[in-house]
């Protein structure tokens, strides 16, 4: 049946066709054939189902600890990243999905908002080393504005803030996260930031450990932006780092 709503749009199913209004457009697509389920696809299905569990509270305990902006493709391109760490152990029926050995290196590099990705606004990298005692040590180089960091008309400052994470890999209902450190850093047009050292000492063992970072700006008149929000720069967000502590 094929619902006509107020904007005289239709939606729903009206014979093999599926009328589907999304972001203001009216898209039409032939039904979907039944798929037959073998043996295989549903042991698949649960696998993927498990790791997709997996990543959604991962993100939610996520994003409760750090406050990041993300785009409407934030969750599935997490998920695909996220599902890309999982280790798949033989056995007896059907492979077992686990995360306690993946590598959340994997996750260098995600941005969080491809509307402001971190890449366009960042020119530089910091420098990691994580020792076997689990210490870390972080190297940022001298931040400047229009070089290190892009500039844009009408900024009074850019702000970095930085968190270090130590996540538990999780299983689908639970996960365990806490934040051991955290850090803001404020760059000046034409004043150059000197470069930066940080020691972070006893990451736990057997914890993921992962470096976020999100760049924003702040402006002089912010009054005279507000007719024009298109011309306000998002905040850029990104997985820096990420290890497991031995």
């Amino acid at each position: 049946m094929g619902i006509v709503k107020n904007n005289q749009n239709l939606s729903g199913l009206v014979g093999n066709l599926v009328f589907v209004n999304t972001e203001g457009r009216l898209l039409v697509r032939s039904r979907p054939a039944k798929v037959k389920q073998t043996a295989k696809t549903k042991v698949a299905a649960s696998q993927f189902g498990y790791a997709s569990g997996a990543d959604r509270v991962f993100r939610n305990h996520l994003l409760a600890e750090i406050k990041v902006h993300t785009d409407r493709s934030f969750a599935y391109r997490h998920r695909t990243v996220f599902v890309r760490m999982c280790e798949r152990l033989p056995a007896e029926r059907k492979p077992v999905f686990t995360f306690a050995n993946g590598n959340p290196k994997a996750l260098e590099g995600f941005n969080f908002c491809l509307e402001s990705p971190w890449e366009n606004r960042c020119n530089f990298f910091p420098e990691f080393d994580l020792d076997e005692a689990g210490n870390l040590s972080v190297n940022l180089p001298q931040l400047r504005m229009g070089t290190e960091i892009k500039n844009q008309k009408g900024v009074e400052k850019a702000v970095i803030d930085f968190w270090l994470i130590s996540a538990v890999p999780p299983d689908p209902n639970k996960a365990e996260m806490n934040l051991l450190w955290n850090e803001t850093v404020e760059i000046y047009p034409g004043t150059p930031h000197p470069p930066i050292h940080w020691e972070i000492p006893d990451c736990p063992q057997g914890h993921w450990l992962l470096m976020l970072a999100s760049c924003r700006y702040e402006f002089k008149s912010p009054a005279k932006l507000s007719g024009s929000p298109d011309k306000i720069a998002l905040p850029a967000s990104a997985y820096l780092f990420g290890r497991k502590v031995n």
